[in-house]
């Protein structure tokens, strides 16, 4: 497939944003070789193409299993379609999703954190039917070393507060500033004082917060539009299909008479719009814009002379003229934009205005 690929693709590749999004990373990372022959050889720009191929597939894959851990640890909400698209846009890491993740797991006792372990370790291993993945335990050693380390030493915990019949809960799920009452001078004085934490409970916290800070690194998502090549399969432009299954037609229409040029090929973009080489339809509606809610037939079809008897149409006789005039005005007034006027026979009255 790369072999099909001409100059101009390559040209085309070197003016994309993901792109020049690589070559910052490169030159940041001092690899400023690899970014010249990126620049000026296309071969080493081919064998990127191939590489950056089977990377994103990966990337992709890694995306989706750990966006199936967050789902799985958020109990299915929001939904796996709303949490793909957060993280196609680059927003799912700071998301309320992961914070209200994260802060649970300050609030769980060891039990309840023992089973949330329990829970990811078991998709990670087993995978899920839901999301089309296999297990994937082998891939991430160290976040599975991490988890199995943290479960290990709360479960000796949790063993220890049974035997001493004392309850172990971390320093966030605990209200550890007490209200202290002092009464001095026959005056009462209220105070906060903070409550004493169990070396127990000191050892919960410490596992909690390296849960927690496992995680936050685990949910950092990258920006999939940083990759490259991924404008081949990214896109976020919604104007393309607004355009298609909520069309405007008056819009399109209202521009295409203010200026003609941009969609005859036939008119010319440097000819003015009151021009006799324009179309008289666009002649007419700009002389429409220009009048008052009430429009004298009269002075319309004298203006529309005026314009129409210049150099460029010398061809033009008056009964050509009168002929497009009318052809004109039965346009305007197909398209709704003028009717009879009820005061005034010889008068035209405005239906619509540009814009509203």
């Amino acid at each position: 497939m790369v072999q099909l690929l001409q100059p101009e693709h390559i040209q085309a590749v070197r003016n994309l944003p993901s792109f020049i999004h690589l070559i910052d990373d490169l030159l940041e990372d001092n690899d400023r070789s690899h970014a010249q022959d990126l620049l000026q050889d296309d071969n080493s720009l081919r064998k990127e193409l191939v590489a950056a191929s089977h990377s994103t597939k990966i990337r992709l894959e890694t995306l989706l299993r750990r966006i199936c851990v967050l789902a799985c640890a958020t109990k299915g909400l929001p939904g796996k379609i709303e949490l793909y698209l957060q993280a196609l846009k680059g927003t799912l890491t700071e998301s309320e999703t992961v914070r209200g993740v994260l802060d649970s797991i300050k609030r769980k006792s060891p039990e309840e954190l023992i089973l949330f372990i329990d829970f990811i370790e078991d998709v990670i291993k087993n995978g899920s039917l839901e999301y089309s993945l296999e297990g994937w335990m082998l891939d991430e050693p160290i976040v599975v070393s991490e988890l199995k380390e943290v479960k290990k030493q709360t479960a000796f915990l949790e063993t220890q507060a049974k035997e001493s019949g004392k309850p172990i809960r971390s320093s966030y799920a605990m209200h550890h500033r007490g209200l202290r009452t002092t009464v001095i001078a026959q005056k009462v004085q209220l105070s906060y004082a903070k409550s004493t934490l169990s070396e127990e409970d000191t050892k919960f916290t410490t596992l909690v917060d390296r849960l927690s800070a496992t995680l936050k690194v685990y949910f950092t998502f990258e920006q999939p539009e940083h990759w490259f090549l991924s404008e081949v399969w990214l896109s976020d432009l919604v104007s393309p299909s607004k355009d298609i299954f909520t069309p405007r037609p008056r819009f399109t229409i209202e521009n295409a008479l203010a200026k003609p040029s941009d969609k005859l090929l036939s008119c010319d973009s440097s000819i003015e719009v009151l021009s006799s080489s324009t179309v008289p339809t666009a002649i007419l509606y700009n002389m429409y814009m220009e009048s008052g809610s009430v429009i004298n037939i009269s002075d319309l079809k004298t203006s529309f002379f005026s314009v129409m008897e210049g150099e460029e149409t010398e061809g033009y006789d008056e009964r050509t003229v009168l002929m497009l005039f009318y052809k004109a005005l039965a346009d305007l007034k197909l398209l709704g934009l003028i009717k009879q006027s009820k005061r005034k026979v010889d008068h035209l009255a405005k239906s619509t205005w540009r814009g509203l």
